[in-house]
């Protein structure tokens, strides 16, 4: 999201995404932490778009699954370095549309 608030402010996220909503934006880009909040105070048809999607079994930094992005609202995941790093994107492409259809 544009202008963050405080880090880890879900507060702070759920005002800035109401003012951007209110102002003719069609969705927010948050963390997944956020997405769970954002879900719940946006309209049905926000977009969520989640970034920083890693693979499950990768380490675990500030990423979040698939799963886990999906599970807390977010209706579209930027999964980059998982796929663009492996040594067989297509599969790891596979992996998380696998991941996703098992939640």
């Amino acid at each position: 999201m544009c202008g963050q608030a405080a880090p880890g402010s879900s507060t702070g996220a759920a005002r800035l995404a109401s003012v951007t909503m209110e102002n003719g934006a069609h969705g927010v880009v948050p963390t997944a932490r956020e997405a769970r909040t954002l879900r719940a105070r946006l309209p049905g048809g926000a977009f969520i778009v989640t970034p920083a999607i890693r693979l499950s079994g990768r380490p675990h930094d500030d990423h979040a699954t698939p799963t886990a992005a999906a599970r807390a609202g977010a209706g579209l995941l930027v999964v980059g370095r998982s796929v663009i790093g492996a040594s067989d994107p297509r599969a790891a492409c596979g992996r998380v549309r696998a991941e996703l259809a098992g939640r």
